[in-house]
This record gives C-alpha cells, sequence and structure tokens, in this order.
C-alpha cells in the first residue's frame, strides 16, 4: 500500500468501526482508494449492505500499537467520528468515542438523553464503564456525573456502593440546594 493509504487505515483503526461518509473529513487519501483497499483487505469485516465496516481485532490491535498517532490527530479524529455516530443513532459509538477524545461534556451529555427507564443492563453497564474512565477531576467538578454513576450503580445493583456515595456527596452539597435534591432523589 503507498504511505497515504497506510496511513489511512491507521487512522481508521482507532475507530470502532467507520462508513464511505466519513472518509474525507479523517482524510489521508482519496476515499475512493481506500474503499478499494478495504473492500478487498481480508481483515475488514462489513454490515450486509457495505455501509459501515470494522476491522478484525487483531488486525485493529497490531495497527493501533505499531504505529503511533499524535494524541491531537487522534482527538481529532475520535470526534469527528463520534458526531458522525451520534448522527447516525450509534449511541455507544459515539460515546465510546468522545471519550476517546477526552470530550467528557459530549459523552455525558448522550448518556443524559438516554430514557433511564430503558436502561437494559448491558447499556447501564456500558454506561457506568465509561463514566468510570472519566478523570476524577472531572467528576469532583460535575457533581450530576457522581449522581449518574451512583444511579447507574443502583441499576447494575450495587446499591450499597452507590448509597455509600451519595451519602458522601450529600454531605459535601448540602448548602447547594438543587444539587442535594438530585442527591435526595436518587437516594429514594
Amino acid at each position: 500500500y503507498s504511505p497515504d493509504i497506510q496511513l489511512m487505515l491507521i487512522k481508521l483503526s482507532l475507530l470502532p468501526m467507520f462508513s464511505k461518509e466519513m472518509l474525507p473529513e479523517i482524510g489521508g487519501c482519496s476515499p475512493h482508494e481506500i474503499i478499494d483497499v478495504i473492500r478487498t483487505n481480508p481483515f475488514v469485516i462489513s454490515d450486509h449492505a457495505n455501509a459501515t465496516y470494522s476491522f478484525q481485532v487483531v488486525y485493529k490491535n497490531f495497527l493501533s500499537n505499531c504505529f503511533i498517532i499524535e494524541a491531537e490527530e487522534q482527538a481529532r479524529i475520535h470526534r469527528l467520528a463520534a458526531q458522525h455516530y451520534q448522527q447516525n443513532g450509534f449511541v455507544q459509538e459515539s460515546i465510546l468515542s468522545y471519550v476517546a477524545a477526552k470530550a467528557y461534556d459530549e459523552a455525558f451529555a448522550i448518556m443524559r438523553t438516554h430514557p433511564y427507564e430503558k436502561l437494559s443492563h448491558n447499556t447501564a453497564l456500558f454506561f457506568f464503564e465509561m463514566i468510570s474512565a472519566f478523570p476524577e477531576e472531572y467528576a469532583a467538578e460535575h457533581p450530576l456525573v457522581r449522581i449518574f454513576k451512583a444511579m447507574l450503580q443502583k441499576i447494575l445493583g450495587n446499591t450499597r456502593e452507590a448509597k455509600t456515595l451519595l451519602e458522601g456527596m450529600l454531605e459535601q452539597y448540602k448548602d447547594i440546594p438543587e444539587t442535594a435534591g438530585e442527591i435526595h432523589l436518587t437516594l429514594g
């Protein structure tokens, strides 16, 4: 492969999946060239309509571990992908990419808009894993993140941990009525 195609494959290996529409924004080579390579690559998996593609795990890990993309470029790619996923209804992929881009506000906003009563165990577990990946400093500055995490713990059956977290927060935020109200509501 040409160096441009190699670089594009490395960039794409950062993502959980990709589509033809994303290629021009990610940049590096002609979308037609990369699609030709992707369609003939034995390590690429496509959906039935060839609308989305992903790399087999071994190939993805090889590319992402053997070749380094600068942090700013990685964040740019993840942010572009997250926006694309969000526009096309791929909730988990958008959250995953926003977290990878360190765009925690955007990731948390998506989680918060998901109807609580429709949270399956698997979705709650995914949200919990993603919110646990947020830096502690971010969570400390955004009490709703910690409240949401406690709510997820309750959904996952970790009521003792949720109660401990919320009771500690209640003492910390007792002088902020709105936050204290959210904590009381989550405590039940």
